[in-house]
């Protein structure tokens, strides 16, 4: 990010996080360390960027901005082409020169607004599919615990009904589900 920054001097950048007041930045980027109201400076940002170079399962920096309307760019790492879609640009990890260019076309005034308005949409249609899919996966793995409880009680022929062994079974299933639901 930072070496995309210096070749783009009419941009200005933000960095949050701790231990980013330690980098040697260029003139055009401000560390701001670690904040607790990053939701608040989206407001003052066009873009926001994910330049990581390690996986990550999904980028809570993207979605948050891309909710706020910004522009996501981000390196091609765990879910980012996903959550990016067509909003936004992916570029390879590791390539300053790519992420440059980047964000020069995103942050182009003919590309800006359209992508900005696109950012949202985009985002609540991948939203709703994860839910979907979550909802899938939680039936699968109901489905799953209340077959084993199943099969443990007939192990053990605790002599209770099969019935009253299935309905127990759906009851630790939905409590599950609700523990998981809260995290």
């Amino acid at each position: 990010f930072l070496k995309a920054m210096r070749m783009l001097p009419a941009f200005r950048g933000l960095l949050v996080g701790a231990g980013t007041e330690t980098l040697d930045l260029p003139d055009n980027v401000r560390a701001l360390g670690l904040r607790t109201d990053v939701a608040r400076l989206y407001r003052f940002a066009d873009i926001v960027v994910s330049s990581s170079a390690f996986a990550e399962g999904f980028s809570n920096i993207l979605a948050e901005g891309m909710s706020c309307g910004l522009v996501p760019v981000a390196t091609d790492v765990g879910d980012a082409r996903l959550i990016v879609g067509d909003t936004g640009e992916i570029v390879p990890v590791r390539d300053p020169d790519a992420l440059a260019r980047a964000l020069s076309r995103v942050g182009a005034p003919s590309e800006l607004a359209a992508r900005k308005a696109r950012s949202g949409r985009h985002l609540e249609v991948v939203g709703r599919a994860i839910t979907r899919q979550r909802r899938v996966l939680e039936h699968e793995l109901a489905a799953l615990l209340v077959d084993r409880h199943e099969r443990i009680a007939r192990l053990l022929d605790v002599g209770h009904s099969e019935e009253q062994d299935r309905l127990v079974g759906r009851e630790r299933v939905l409590d599950l589900l609700l523990v998981l639901r809260q995290r």
